[in-house]
């Protein structure tokens, strides 16, 4: 798992990926909390979410839904750590899992 944490803060470091981290503690209720989902964002189409179940896989286009994910996306980078914040975590975990081991 050491090697993943360090895989995932070398991929931090590229331009067009961004890894925040959502600590349990500051974790509020919204719709993403319900499941798995992916925001489909174009840009100059409307956005779609792909919801992800034990058994299936759905994509809205109801732009009334899509609203309910992207609410939910903003409300979740608003609670996550920011960027450099979340590098930081990743590196601290990944050095205290070397020292335990």
């Amino acid at each position: 798992m050491v090697g993943q944490l360090y895989h995932l803060q070398a991929m931090n470091e590229r331009s067009n990926i961004e890894i925040r981290i959502l600590p349990l503690d500051r974790r509020k209720y919204t719709i993403a909390l319900e499941g798995r989902f992916i925001l489909l964002e174009f840009p100059h189409q409307n956005w779609a979410v792909q919801v992800e179940s034990y058994w299936s896989t759905s994509m809205l286009t109801n732009p009334r839904a899509v609203r309910g994910y992207q609410d939910a996306v903003d409300a979740i980078r608003c609670d996550a750590l920011g960027p450099d914040e979340s590098a930081k975590c990743i590196v601290r975990i990944a050095q205290d899992m070397e020292t335990k081991v």
